[in-house]
């Protein structure tokens, strides 16, 4: 008869097993001497947790299983099965377990929040519910908490409970870096310099990081002298050549990208570039579009991933290592998605038409695109173009509005509801499904070698055109015209129009400008495609840009809803101050403190009743109130952008806009729409925009100006401009800028027939 082990001997054999690490080993030793889950709980729950501290995740996962089956889980298995499935994706697994297991409104506060996380995508309000209880969570379900607030697009939410866990956890930088990322993204600037500010004094990592954003963060304020402190520091504080990499391309330095990258072969024979780092610097160089850097480092040794190889070998880059570029000045040149063009027909499902016919039936849809619904002019416009194809008889159901996102907390959907009242579908592409996209294997490798800002545009544009398949694409604004752009080939969709910025993106700051460029320079010269600026002068900067003879850049001008905008049946006059209006985001390039500024001397040096207004948010907002209150401007009203602007027109008297750039400014059209006269400077098409005849015509001040002089000419300009005949300013609108001005000229470029 053989020995028989007892209990004890098998329990004292596991335990051993697990301090050895042989996990597997110790859960073999349960099963084969009939330990089960049932009888002895404490041992199986002993390899879980020892498999699952150790990384073992898949083990920890099956004997997790076992025990829940034996229906003897502990709360902590419970939790941490519960964990398991949300991390890979089985939410409802988790959702489940967790309801099952404490209900729908747990006590446990990790329950909760894994419960809230479990439900996001099915129930939205019920996950929030859940997850508001987070502030007094432990440390780690409170950052939890923060991260699915933020998964959800609740960055208002997750930016309070990290201020609330920055008081509770002050020695964790992680709350910190999260509050300067959301405070970022819902325009507040002020906050996430002090969150960065307060991480400079973290480790290394957390203090590059720190540095990293504060270099951000006043360059996109335009504090350049402020950026290039934090750069220099970053320069001496960065270990990593991704680290110094990323700070060349935030800053715009392309010099101090080639010689960083210049200088890695030698580092690498050095043994100071693990390949590890390697990976790094090579995604992070062809996410970036340097396609010619990545096969320059291949040449000189530096290890690249047998997929990124491959990739470059199918699209004809390294078949013969002689045909590598043999230095930087060689690489240059070789950028993506430049060098992926043509597209066609190699990568097109369907050919693309020579002409614009056949023309657009009744049953064809047709697919707007944007990036957000943010409260600018731009968008406005998008609001805009909808209403007018609406109301120029499409069937809305006809009608696909993209946009890659909505996110309420960070602005995106500031004309979302205006756009749902039209009837036509809206889609968040930040919200699509991208599993049931398909592609064909070198459309995929098109997608692999594309920069990474286009790569998740196009791709979840591309499956949405391919369910919905329209007959016609409009992209809006750069970002939206290059991602329509590429998707038209890839697709082979008949139409496609694309609305460009008022100005080429380098010139609004965008270094990467050879992006749109070979984009465009590919589209342009197809006669399936139409590319539009809203103002002459533009469309002249566009045609520059891409060396295009004059008029190849059609025009598509605003539009104003005189339904909407239209002044007061004979207003009373007002005895009280003048009340001047300015509409505009608080951003650099609209010049908000040149406002103020002048609004100070029409005051002081002119002796001015006035009562100052601004509407519009932006990252200068608490600069600019600074100001104002420097100056002695403390009644200045400033409010947020309002979805519906037609009423603080008629609560206004005259418009300023001094804007360094612009294409057609919105507010100047319907302020001038309302009856107002407008004063703005003769930047893009405000010279159009701006009705200038008799004594009620508009004052186009120089683009160049101080303070000083826009108030002497506005003070002389003004008690005309405010006595006239509102009337001939109204007509100009309807004249020039109406609805169904926009409405035949859409309907022609996507070739409806009359």
């Amino acid at each position: 008869m053989g020995n028989v082990v007892s209990a004890g001997e098998i329990r004292r054999s596991v335990v051993d097993l697990c301090n050895q690490g042989q996990f597997f080993a110790a859960h073999m030793r349960l099963i084969d001497n009939g330990l089960d889950a049932h009888t002895h709980p404490s041992l199986w729950e002993l390899i879980e947790r020892r498999a699952a501290e150790a990384g073992d995740e898949a083990l920890a996962h099956r004997v997790r299983r076992e025990i829940l089956a034996a229906d003897v889980a502990s709360v902590d298995t419970v939790l941490n099965e519960a964990r398991y499935e949300i991390e890979q994706g089985q939410l409802g697994r988790a959702r489940a377990l967790l309801a099952r297991t404490f209900g729908e409104e747990p006590e446990n506060s990790e329950a909760r929040i894994l419960l809230g996380i479990a439900l996001a995508p099915e129930d939205r309000a019920a996950a929030i519910h859940l997850l508001d209880d987070a502030q007094n969570g432990s440390e780690v379900e409170t950052l939890w908490a923060v991260d699915a607030f933020r998964d959800l697009g609740e960055l208002k939410r997750a930016m309070r409970l990290c201020q609330t866990a920055i008081n509770r956890f002050p020695m964790n930088a992680m709350f910190r870096n999260r509050l300067g990322w959301i405070a970022e993204g819902v325009g507040d600037f002020e906050t996430a310099i002090a969150a960065a500010t307060m991480n400079l004094n973290g480790d290394p990592d957390t203090k590059v990081r720190a540095l990293n954003r504060l270099v951000r963060l006043h360059r996109r304020l335009g504090d350049k002298p402020k950026a290039m402190v934090y750069a220099a520091q970053l320069l001496r504080e960065a270990g990593s050549p991704v680290q110094k990499l990323a700070l060349a391309r935030t800053l715009g330095q392309t010099d101090l990208l080639y010689g960083i990258v210049g200088s890695l072969p030698s580092l690498h024979a050095r043994g100071g570039l693990a390949e590890g780092e390697a990976r790094k610097v090579l995604t992070f160089l062809l996410d970036e579009g340097e396609i010619g850097l990545v096969l320059f480092l291949w040449r000189e040794g530096v290890p690249i991933e047998a997929d990124m190889r491959r990739v470059l070998m199918r699209k004809g880059f390294g078949e013969a290592r002689a045909d590598l570029p043999r230095s930087i000045e060689d690489a240059m040149g070789i950028r993506s998605p430049e060098v992926l063009f043509p597209l066609l027909p190699e990568a097109s499902d369907l050919p693309l038409p020579s002409d614009w016919s056949p023309p657009l039936r009744d049953t064809d849809k047709i697919m707007l695109v944007n990036s957000v619904l943010a409260a600018g002019g731009a968008e406005r416009q998008f609001l805009m173009l909808a209403r007018a194809l609406v109301a120029g008889g499409i069937d809305p159901d006809r009608l696909h509005a993209a946009l890659f996102s909505l996110e309420r907390d960070r602005g995106h959907g500031h004309f979302e509801d205006a756009l749902r009242a039209t009837g036509i579908h809206v889609h968040d592409l930040s919200a699509q499904d991208l599993s049931s996209v398909v592609m064909r294997d070198h459309q995929q490798d098109t997608m692999a070698l594309l920069p990474g800002r286009m790569r998740s545009d196009v791709v979840a544009l591309y499956g949405l055109a391919q369910q919905l398949k329209p007959a016609v694409i409009h992209g809006w604004q750069d970002r939206a015209g290059v991602a329509s752009g590429l998707v038209s080939q890839l697709l082979g969709i008949r139409r496609t129009v694309i609305s460009a910025r008022n100005m080429r993106p380098r010139k609004r700051g965008d270094e990467a400008d050879w992006i749109a460029h070979s984009v465009y320079k590919d589209l342009v010269a197809m006669p399936s495609v139409a590319i539009t600026a809203n103002a002459t002068e533009g469309a002249r900067d566009y045609e520059d840009w891409l060396d295009l003879p004059r008029g190849e850049i059609s025009i598509l001008s605003n539009a104003v809803d005189e339904t909407v905008f239209f002044p007061t049946p004979n207003p009373p006059p007002s005895d009280g101050p003048i009340r001047i209006l300015g509409v505009f985001r608080l951003a650099e390039n609209k010049r908000p403190l040149l406002w103020v500024d002048t609004m100070a001397a029409l005051r002081n040096r002119h002796g001015l009743d006035i009562a100052p207004r601004i509407v519009g948010a932006g990252p200068l907002a608490g600069e600019l109130q600074r100001r104002a209150d420097q100056l002695g401007l403390h009644d200045l009203r400033l409010d947020p952008p309002v979805e519906d602007p037609s009423a603080i027109y008629r609560d206004a008297d005259v418009l300023v806009l001094l804007s360094q750039v612009e294409g057609t400014p919105n507010v100047v059209l319907e302020a001038q729409a309302c009856g107002l006269p407008v004063a703005a400077c003769r930047v893009g098409g405000v010279a159009e925009a701006l009705h200038r005849d008799g004594p009620g015509g508009g004052l186009l001040l120089e683009a160049e100006i101080d303070a000083s002089a826009a108030a002497d000419a506005i003070a002389q300009w003004l008690p005309t401009a405010l006595a006239a005949d509102y009337r001939p300013r109204v007509q100009f609108i309807l004249d020039r800028y109406s609805n169904a001005a926009l409405v035949d000229r859409l309907l022609d470029l996507y070739g409806a027939t009359p």
